[in-house]
């Protein structure tokens, strides 16, 4: 049995852990990790945000307050749909207001709060999401580059954006000095837990946990789990605790799908998730268990 894992494994864990894990529906939705409060016209009059994040959406998290190169492209994408469907997409703010609070990290937009999204803009914003031509856009031009169609290492330059990709963090993983002593079920539950800190911390918290796992002696996974107990936020912690989740109805799939006799309901649930790590979730097919089986309890990021 192989000790290691390809591309394609990688971004379905990926996909359906690390993602699944955030508790995602199919369809991607403008989110705000913190708490804002609105007027009866939709104008934000407190916003309170977890550390620096600002609007994000998508089930591969993508914060466009630390990744604002997206926040344009995004809305011009916005825009054309808008205008194919006779909808005035800056009817309650102007564009370059849109772009301005989007692309804003929390700081920003908790000491000017009527800068943020009005509320009716969001609902907009979620009526273009709701669209294959919205979600289509996020998953390839969000989702599938922050997973990665290679294990090249930059998301996407287009957007200014020079951060590792998950599939990358996890091929990292498995030439640390720790990820080659695993074996497959202990390397793909680690690579997993870094694809979700990278995801949900960026490069400076995922390159922590890859420096630890390339220390002279080889680590178990018991001592890679207190490492991140001991050196992450409580945010980060729980997500990783959700992965663990996501990744054991994952491993079940797999090791099932691989044995002499898989049984075929698991072995096409274990198929489908590795064809379909790079499509659209909104567009699988109804009759899919991929997006609600590795779903646990919702985790906030």
């Amino acid at each position: 049995m192989s000790t290691q894992l390809d591309l394609q494994q990688r971004q379905s864990m990926a996909r359906f852990v690390v993602g699944q894990s955030e508790y995602a529906p199919s369809i991607p939705t403008i989110n705000f990790a913190g708490n804002i409060s609105y007027d009866a016209s939709g104008v934000p009059t407190s916003i309170s945000p977890v550390g620096q994040s600002g609007y994000s959406l998508g089930s591969i998290q993508w914060d466009f307050g630390q990744r604002s190169g997206a926040a344009a492209p995004f809305l011009i994408a916005f825009q054309a749909w808008a205008q194919n469907n006779n909808i005035n997409p800056w009817q309650y703010q102007s564009q370059n207001d849109v772009v301005s609070a989007l692309s804003s990290k929390g700081s920003s937009l908790s000491n000017n709060p009527s800068s943020g999204l009005n509320q009716n803009t969001i609902a907009l914003l979620n009526q273009f999401l709701s669209d294959p031509a919205g979600s289509g856009w996020v998953n390839t031009n969000l989702t599938n580059t922050s997973i990665g169609l290679s294990d090249a290492t930059a998301i996407n330059a287009a957007f200014g954006v020079d951060q590792q990709t998950l599939s990358n963090v996890g091929l990292q993983v498995q030439n640390s000095i720790t990820g080659a002593s695993l074996n497959v079920e202990d390397l793909g539950l680690v690579e997993s837990w870094a694809m979700k800190i990278e995801n949900q911390g960026g490069d400076t918290a995922a390159n922590q946990l890859l420096a630890f796992l390339n220390a002279p002696n080889p680590y178990t996974v018991g001592n890679v789990q207190n490492f991140i107990s001991n050196n992450y936020n409580s945010l980060i912690i729980q997500g990783v605790a959700q992965v663990t989740s996501a990744y054991n109805a994952y491993q079940l799939i797999s090791s099932e799908a691989a044995d002499e006799n898989p049984n075929p309901i698991f072995a096409q649930l274990y198929a489908t998730a590795a064809n379909s790590a790079l499509i659209d979730p909104a567009v699988m097919t109804s009759d899919s268990a991929i997006p609600s089986f590795f779903r646990g309890p919702k985790c906030n990021s």
